[in-house]
């Protein structure tokens, strides 16, 4: 064998792994904002809570 590289042996028995890159993690504070908008929700009942996500979607104040 003359400039060839040698090919590393395949293990069919380990469980494949997708490999895709590496996702962004949810911090705490997303975590802890998450928490703190279902509560407000669950204080404002469904007909408010719906306006204030309305209004904040559409960027009017």
């Amino acid at each position: 064998m003359s400039g060839g590289t040698r090919a590393g042996a395949q293990d069919y028995t380990i469980e494949r792994v997708d490999g895709g890159g590496r996702s962004d993690p949810i911090t705490d504070r997303q975590v802890h904002a998450v928490l703190k908008i279902d509560e407000a929700r669950t204080l404002l009942g469904p007909g408010s809570s719906y306006l204030v996500v309305q209004t904040c979607a559409s960027a009017i104040f």
